[in-house]
């Protein structure tokens, strides 16, 4: 995988969310159970909403097949197509990179293009609830092997590709061992590892609460986390919509991905680089008559008014090591078209925000709700955003994130 000093030095576009995974690597009894246990706020408030799976163009049905063919695929073969998409060798003939071996965008060249794989975290807890019990299940050390094997088998067999790979481990402390916990870090993200992870991904619906200060032992886990981050100078993303995999109740769930229960994380831990994914979109459907009826027994936060998202920019506003990304919320052309007006201001606030803010996809979870990679690219590169705004959400803050320089 590509070294540290290669994307320091180089003119690199960076991709900095998307997912590299196929279903073995989900557990879907407890995914599956959360759906049955509450079947209606799967479709008001999960992956199952009718607002988060809105479309922009293509069919819901067209842009679920397609995402299955990745998930279903190896990793590399998703790697590949991703390849070709960009060099405009599948249907959509949009080339970003030319003859040349270069990615073009707006018109600038650049030596790289890098991608951050983000790799959740579905381990599960021995269960003893059910007739047949179900054993501790450690799924993310096959899918972090499986992610190194398969980055490597690519560049091995595309030797003059221009991707390169700083992939983040994902881990949810609730269902390790603070031995197992410590043991994925040293084994996977350790710097004297050739091949290893460039940061850690953790997904709070998983019901994973980023500072349980009232469970001694969970507290201990998320201790362990931080100051080997901190210490190791290794970025944090954490999952920050209100929709998505979910295991726990509504809820809960928004409690613990809420910006506001990081608080305590991010005074604590002032050296920790945290990125709030997905700018903390809140997806909430007003027109709907069940959304609003549900919308106060849900709890559901000021609906309509992103208070996550202000959150996050009053967290850019303090403190020095807090970012954010846009990846699929960006598919939401009213939520970025409010965010890009807030950066075309000449504020302290939009000055700020300009150097903390990066691009991502979401790859490739984002086929749900458009065509394809390149068409995502596609229409980044005609948003409002100005030049210089996308060569720092695309360069200069990713590499401050990913590097802490």
């Amino acid at each position: 995988m590509g070294k540290d000093t290669k994307a320091m030095n180089s003119h690199t576009f960076f991709d900095c969310h998307l997912h590299l995974m196929n279903l073995k690597s989900i557990s879907y009894t407890p995914l599956v159970q959360s759906v049955l246990s509450a079947p209606l706020n799967a479709v008001t408030s999960g992956f199952l909403s009718p607002v988060y799976l809105t479309q922009n163009e293509s069919s819901l049905k067209d842009n679920i097949a397609n995402a299955l063919v990745c998930f279903e695929s190896p990793i590399s073969d998703t790697i590949e197509n991703l390849y070709n998409d960009l060099c405009g060798a599948l249907d959509s003939n949009i080339a970003f990179i030319n003859s040349d071996n270069k990615f073009v965008f707006r018109g600038r060249r650049y030596d790289a293009y890098a991608l951050i794989p983000l790799c959740i975290d579905f381990s599960t807890k021995e269960n003893t609830s059910s007739y047949y019990k179900q054993k501790y299940n450690d799924l993310i050390t096959p899918f972090a092997i499986e992610t190194i094997e398969e980055i490597n088998k690519f560049k091995t067999e595309h030797p003059d590709a221009i991707l390169e790979f700083y992939p983040f481990l994902g881990i949810n402390p609730i269902v390790h061992s603070k031995e197992k916990i410590k043991s994925l870090l040293e084994e996977f993200c350790s710097p004297n590892k050739k091949d290893r992870f460039y940061g850690i991904k953790l997904y709070p619906p998983l019901n994973s609460d980023p500072w349980p200060i009232h469970d001694k032992d969970e507290w201990e886990k998320t201790e362990i986390i931080y100051n080997f981050a901190e210490e190791h100078s290794l970025p944090v993303t954490t999952h920050c919509d209100n929709q998505g995999f979910r295991v726990t109740s509504p809820k809960e769930a928004w409690k613990f991905t809420n910006p506001e229960s990081w608080k305590y994380v991010i005074s604590s831990h002032k050296n920790l680089r945290l990125n709030f994914a997905h700018f903390g979109r809140f997806y909430a459907n007003d027109s709907q008559i069940i959304d609003r009826v549900t919308s106060q027994i849900m709890q559901r936060p000021s609906l309509g008014h992103n208070k996550w998202t202000e959150t996050i920019i009053s967290y850019i506003q303090t403190y020095d090591n807090v970012y954010t990304d846009i990846s699929f919320s960006f598919l939401d052309k009213a939520f970025v078209k409010s965010i890009a007006s807030i950066m075309l201001n000449k504020t302290p606030i939009s000055e700020k925000l300009k150097t903390r803010i990066m691009f991502g996809t979401d790859f490739a979870i984002s086929l749900l709700k458009t065509s394809s990679y390149s068409k995502y690219l596609s229409d980044f590169e005609s948003s409002i955003f100005t030049n210089d705004t996308v060569e720092a959400m695309t360069g200069e803050n990713v590499k401050r994130f990913l590097f802490g320089e």
